[in-house]
């Protein structure tokens, strides 16, 4: 299903412009690539890592997922327009992005009449968002600054926060803990948080795949003589203990789906 929005984006008044300067943003400032590059292999030579190089293999991990939330038209066009429809509550306010990617969320924050957004990023894509920021002609009001958002420091408290989240199962990437790690920092008595809440629903499926791999084991012997079946648990247990990312179509289910939780 192809779905066409067509918006109106409105502008509010030319905001004030000023400038700010970004920080080194802690932990996750900048850093040249050989600087990088040895310090990851040094990592990778060791048997433990520390918590810094945890989140580096995190964020490293996590950016390779800019292109796939972006090319996610339901998505973005669902953030787009919560966006835009809330102008009233964001024109002249500042607003905080928090992990903003590309930067995308921060610029539909721009054209809905913010006065200032900051965008914290603390991976790498944090340099092709203030890139994309100069190329739309929003760097007055739009400010990105590199860095973990629970160590990067803001001038002053801000009206609004968005944010995206959710990721896959609704909770997957582990990114809610740091969005309500700022909404105490960092936003205003009565402010305003995008997205507010979430629904996740569930329902059984039956995935003839998944059953057909359960039963792989018992199915050697016949082929080559030689009973496998003791395998079968190992191999159950393998699929079922991991979260696994499946696509299915609809048929699949089993029955309707019911709410598991609610979030707000």
């Amino acid at each position: 299903m192809s779905i066409v929005v067509k918006r109106n984006v409105y502008v509010g008044a030319q905001p004030k412009k000023g400038k700010l300067e970004s920080g080194s943003g802690g932990e996750g400032g900048e850093g040249t690539e050989e600087e990088d590059g040895a310090e990851r292999e040094a990592a990778l030579e060791r048997p433990w890592r520390t918590k810094r190089e945890w989140d580096q293999l995190y964020y490293e991990c996590y950016s390779d997922v800019h292109e796939e939330m972006i090319a996610d038209r339901v998505r973005t066009n669902a953030y787009c327009l919560s966006i835009l429809r809330n102008w009233a509550a964001l024109r002249g306010k500042t607003v905080l992005d928090v992990g903003a990617g590309t930067g995308i969320l921060s610029i539909f924050c721009a054209q809905a009449g913010a006065w200032r957004v900051y965008a914290v990023e603390a991976s790498a894509i944090w340099q092709q968002a203030r890139e994309l920021v100069r190329f739309n002609g929003l760097e007055d009001w739009v400010h990105v600054l590199p860095g973990p958002v629970e160590t990067v420091e803001l001038p002053e408290q801000v009206d609004a926060i968005v944010n995206q989240w959710m990721g896959y199962g609704l909770l997957h990437e582990s990114m809610l803990s740091s969005v309500l790690h700022v909404r105490t920092k960092w936003l205003k008595e009565g402010g305003l948080l995008l997205p507010a809440s979430a629904e996740l629903f569930i329902a059984p499926i039956s995935d003839q795949m998944l059953e057909w791999r359960l039963g792989f084991w018992s199915q050697v012997k016949q082929h080559y003589g030689v009973d496998m079946s003791c395998l079968e648990g190992l191999a159950t247990r393998c699929l079922v203990d991991h979260r696994r990312l499946w696509c299915r179509d609809c048929q699949a289910r089993m029955c309707c789906p019911g709410r598991s939780a609610l979030l707000s």
